[in-house]
């Protein structure tokens, strides 16, 4: 009860207060955050399209609120109105109602005449048009990002590409198309990662999975880093923070590896032995190399010396052949293979200086020249004796 000495009329700007912070309170997550008007086509006052277009709106925030998602048709073709409306899969039914109803209002201020539509907010999106979309799974989209960034920017994109992949497979595969998510050990700055993702139920897994793949693999490059960011679409929208948003508990919870100075001792381990297997390989492979180049040069050499010798042997056997004689003029040449004219041992056997007086025997041979009796003559030495 309030003090008998207090006016009633001193408690409407009390009442009007707590009036505006309740009504402040329940329009919580129903503040805009970007639009599309659509400029392919407009319509007049007092239109068909306009009477389908009021009729779809005014009854959104009521049927939209049921079940949070809502897909409609009003009229006919051609002044027909084909809408969606999606509330964020944490938020109760009047939080969605009030969503809706705030989007209805708005986007007949911001996008007046216009036959097609998108509002965003963090509780709710919808979208109307005069064209067909609601078997389409096309996705337009409106990013957006916060202002301040994080200092490890690729463990954030690591973590993150994991995280979403996960909460994606989490959503898909949920009658709701709706999924949170958070991993622990980011920073210690920072210590979790907080995400959110949601399809329009009408979608199937697959496509809903592969919607919200789009969103974030890869990221966009203005959200790279970001302490966090949105891409809102009409069938699927992506979320994540550093600081906790939904009003659920995360139905996943991950945890990221820790990034110590153990795992960056045992990174620089790994380095410097890469480094010292290369300083040790591309020496003896470079020996190697050199010494198959030196074996190379010098088997071609000797194959050249082998041939070079060949090619000379028929001349020393036609050499020999000349020099073969009967054995009677090599007795008359050699005085009998006599002890005074041999002058040594050669290859073949005895070499034997040739008489002066034999030279009429022998005319092809100069007086005074050494012959060398080779294996035939050898063999003849060998049998007299």
């Amino acid at each position: 009860m309030f003090p008998a000495n207090v006016s009633s009329s001193s408690l409407f700007p009390l009442l009007g207060f707590v009036l505006l912070i309740l009504c402040h309170s329940s329009l919580t997550g129903a503040q805009n955050l970007d639009q599309i008007c659509d400029a392919s086509g407009s319509f007049a006052d007092n239109s068909t399209y306009q009477s389908n277009l009021k009729l779809y709106l005014s009854s959104l925030p009521s049927k939209g609120s049921v079940s949070g998602f809502l897909k409609e048709t009003v009229g006919e073709v051609p002044d027909q109105v084909y809408g969606v409306s999606l509330c964020r899969g944490d938020v109760n039914a009047s939080e969605c109602r009030a969503c809706l109803n705030k989007a209805s209002l708005d986007v007949q201020q911001i996008c007046p005449y216009n036959k097609g539509a998108m509002i965003y907010y963090d509780y709710c999106l919808l979208r109307f048009s005069n064209q067909n979309f609601l078997s389409s799974t096309d996705n337009q989209q409106v990013p957006k990002y916060n202002s301040s960034s994080v200092t490890q920017v690729v463990r954030l994109s690591q973590l993150l590409h994991l995280l979403l992949s996960s909460a994606t497979d989490w959503a898909a595969n949920s009658t709701k198309r709706f999924a949170t998510g958070e991993m622990s050990n980011f920073t210690s700055e920072f210590p979790t990662i907080y995400v959110m993702v949601e399809c329009t139920p009408d979608l199937s897994p697959s496509d809903c999975s592969q919607c919200l793949q789009s969103l974030f693999d890869p990221l966009p490059t203005d959200m790279v880093g970001r302490q966090g960011a949105r891409v809102i679409g009409v069938r699927c929208v992506m979320r994540y923070e550093l600081s906790s948003f939904s009003k659920v508990p995360s139905m996943l919870k991950l945890t990221a590896p820790l990034e110590d100075a153990t795992q960056l001792r045992s990174a620089g381990k790994k380095k410097n032995a890469a480094t010292t297997a290369l300083a040790i390989a591309i020496p003896a492979f470079t020996a190697l190399l050199i010494l198959s180049l030196i074996y190379i040069c010098y088997w071609r050499t000797r194959k050249r010396i082998i041939q070079s010798a060949y090619e000379t042997v028929p001349e020393l056997i036609t050499g020999v052949e000349s020099l073969l004689f009967d054995l009677s003029t090599l007795r008359l040449a050699t005085a009998n293979f006599s002890e005074e004219n041999k002058l040594g041992e050669g290859g073949f056997g005895a070499v034997y200086k040739i008489q002066k007086e034999a030279n009429n025997y022998v005319g092809e041979l100069d007086t005074g020249s050494f012959v060398e009796l080779l294996k035939a003559c050898f063999t003849c030495t060998r049998n007299l004796s």
